[in-house]
């Protein structure tokens, strides 16, 4: 194959930040693309997806072999910047009202599995926080909101947070009272407010841990009512305070529900997380349950989002996501609609869909990707392409 005499103005950014044991940094990586044997290529046989017309993988796995680029990996401007994963934040608010103790002993399978979720290297990376609820002053309960928006352990990444967090966890009184849900729901709202001024690329997520319903029969702002705390999570998961005042930005919420408790999809299904992890309490695997439950919501949660760098060249037209690992050579990731089409087989999406006046702002991993790249200590590179001079583009269309 003949190589093509003359070049486009072409930008790329290659970026690439390291996933092991949590995100443990980010560095600009250079990596060129060029039309010489000593280029750098992807394995043979693996070619990324474009929502346009691109080579098939055996013909750029023919091209690469031949010392040939593949179709739109044309470089003219170089552009260089280090990625920052957009950190990701976890709430906990953790139910300890005396039902956990009742029937049966649930407070310390709960502590456990909180405790070896925090300890868990897979978590490392995460920035976790914690509030419990009831909270008291003596006998009688807190009802104000305000006393909730100081939390027991302040969000802060994992595992240099593990020691306070599981302090507070350890050393707590044994449970009491009622669950005064939705004051303790929007204390928590608060405090992540204020946090997200700070940190308004942040995604941010509460986890709800809780052996029952609302019942805030003890605190006259509160209610006992699963319909009006599910409304409260649907309007902050769109933007809102719950009294119409606008919050940096919408807050999803997880629930683990500790009994066969299916009222609490409701609340799952308004904070944006489909539906609740139900612990069948009965079974002896309790403490097992909880643990899977926990690890989903981390699988749900990634850290393997990444803020796309605006390029200065009017000319790209497509994203590359390439993962490299210390014993492998790059290769590209395959993109995918959305969420709903990860598969096992991995993949990375867009937060928008391209379209005309519409460009992405972020990418994300598929959770199959998002665990294998932690588990390798792989990273994650970005590239934007231009079109090749035949007007080809590969790589998935950007605009």
């Amino acid at each position: 194959m003949k190589s093509v005499s003359r070049r486009l103005s072409i930008g790329v950014a290659t970026l690439a930040c390291a996933l092991g044991a949590g995100i443990v940094g980010c560095s600009p990586v250079e990596e060129t693309y060029g039309r010489g044997k000593d280029d750098v290529r992807l394995n043979d046989g693996v070619s990324s997806v474009s929502a346009g017309t691109l080579p098939s993988a055996t013909t750029s796995a023919i091209q690469e072999k031949q010392g040939e680029p593949r179709r739109g990996s044309t470089v003219c401007a170089k552009e260089h910047k280090a990625p920052q994963p957009l950190p990701v934040d976890l709430f906990i608010v953790m139910d300890t009202s005396s039902s956990l103790t009742y029937e049966q002993d649930l407070w310390t399978p709960l502590k456990s599995s909180v405790l070896s979720f925090l300890d868990d290297p897979k978590s490392n990376g995460l920035r976790v926080g914690l509030q419990f609820f009831p909270l008291r002053q003596g006998n009688s309960y807190v009802c104000d909101s305000a006393t909730y928006a100081v939390p027991a352990v302040e969000l802060a990444p994992l595992p240099s947070a593990v020691p306070a967090l599981e302090q507070a966890i350890v050393q707590h009184a044994d449970p009491w009272g009622a669950t005064p849900m939705l004051t303790a729901l929007r204390g928590a709202v608060s405090y992540l407010d204020n946090v997200m001024q700070k940190n308004p690329d942040s995604k941010t997520s509460i986890l709800l841990v809780t052996d029952g319903f609302p019942n805030g029969k003890n605190c006259s702002n509160d209610t006992d009512q699963v319909a009006v705390v599910a409304e409260y999570l649907k309007q902050v998961r769109t933007g809102l305070d719950g009294d119409g005042n606008h919050l940096t930005h919408g807050i999803s919420t997880f629930v683990i529900g500790l009994g066969e408790l299916e009222d609490l999809n409701q609340l799952a299904t308004a904070g944006g997380t489909q539906r609740a992890h139900l612990i069948r309490t009965k079974d002896a695997n309790v403490s097992h349950d909880l643990s899977q439950a926990l690890a989903n919501v981390r699988q749900n949660n990634s850290q393997c989002e990444y803020k796309l760098p605006v390029p200065t060249n009017d000319e790209i037209t497509s994203v590359d996501v390439r993962y490299t690992t210390a014993n492998t050579a790059s290769r590209s990731v395959e993109y995918v609609a959305g969420l709903s089409a990860c598969t096992a087989a991995g993949g990375w999406f867009y937060d928008v869909a391209p379209a005309a006046g519409v460009v992405p702002t972020k990418l994300t991993l598929c959770p199959a990707t998002c665990e294998q790249a932690k588990v390798e200590a792989a990273s994650v590179d970005v590239a934007f392409l231009c079109a090749s001079p035949d007007g080809a583009s590969s790589g998935a269309l950007l605009r």
